[in-house]
């Protein structure tokens, strides 16, 4: 399948990091979107894994909010993923990714 890549096992250690970027689309940011709406579909309280994330990163970084005052957290945290700064954009999959391990952890 085009655009697919190999598996680890079969990559050539020297080229590994030719497979890694900083810069991350609107394409790449609404597939990843998708990803986590695909996990997370009828485990998580509406929106319950983007406050908790958004939490997370405001109090990591000293922050009071992620993208715009104004927005409610979920709002804020899905334009930090759709909009917001590309250094910080794998924060924000982090936090989701740690915020879905804990909601596992309590959900069991």
């Amino acid at each position: 399948m085009p655009g697919r890549l190999p598996h680890p096992t079969t990559l050539d250690p020297s080229r590994a990091g030719a497979f890694w970027t900083a810069d991350f689309s609107g394409k790449v940011r609404t597939r990843i979107e998708h990803a986590y709406v695909r996990l997370g579909a009828g485990r998580f309280e509406n929106g319950g894994v983007y406050w908790a994330a958004r939490q997370m990163i405001l109090e990591q970084e000293g922050m009071k909010h992620l993208f715009g005052d104004g927005l409610t957290p979920c709002a804020d945290f899905e334009a930090f993923l759709q909009d917001g700064p590309e250094d910080m954009y794998p924060t924000a999959i982090e936090a989701m990714l740690l915020c879905i391990d804990k909601w596992d952890e309590g959900h069991q």
